[in-house]
């Protein structure tokens, strides 16, 4: 990923930050203090850090390897699917 020259966050940046807000119990303002950004900043961050967090479609390691190992087994192809993997 490219970050800006400019940029005052490069991604893991951002979410220390929403870490300290989210999980650490820091305020807004001490966070963005900590940061160096306006509280504007930390707040449009933290809020798209939760957001994103909802999102986020994951398959645990040792299903991934289960479901592998049905497909070899199985040999039916790419088009099988064991439900939890995509």
């Amino acid at each position: 990923m490219r970050v800006h020259g400019n940029a005052r966050l490069t991604p893991h940046g951002r979410g220390e930050l929403a870490r300290r807000v989210l999980f650490e119990s820091w305020s807004t303002s001490d966070a963005a203090r900590a940061a160096a950004v306006s509280e504007r900043t930390a707040r449009k961050w933290v809020r798209r850090f939760t957001r994103k967090a909802h999102r986020v479609s994951w398959t645990a390691p040792a299903r991934r390897i289960g479901c592998r190992g049905e497909r070899r087994r199985t040999a039916s192809g790419p088009s099988w699917r064991c439900g939890g993997c995509a």
